[in-house]
């Protein structure tokens, strides 16, 4: 079953970076894959070869861009406590 799906991610120009186990349960495997994709749509494409490979079924795909903004990526810190209102007013607006 890897094989073919392996195989399959290939032929649609997929390049498998890493296999992970995450879960053996009776008769099945759960696997973790990370595919690079060109763009959002090549990936969609990949998604779609994957799930057409016939005992494989893909519970959920997501892309590791997406997932970095999730949340938020900055984030702004205080140099100094602020505890009240008015060091909050000091903060903005110095002096």
């Amino acid at each position: 079953m890897l094989g073919r799906l392996t195989s399959r991610i290939g032929e649609a120009g997929g390049d498998l970076r890493a296999i992970d186990i995450t879960k053996i349960e009776s008769g099945s495997i759960v696997r973790d894959l990370t595919v690079h994709a060109r763009d959002s749509e090549h990936a969609h494409q990949v998604v779609r070869a994957m799930r057409a490979v016939e005992g494989v079924e893909v519970l959920e795909f997501s892309d590791r861009t997406f997932q970095m903004h999730a949340g938020g990526k900055i984030s702004v810190v205080a140099k100094s406590p602020i505890k009240t209102r008015d060091d909050l007013s000091m903060a903005y607006t110095p002096g």
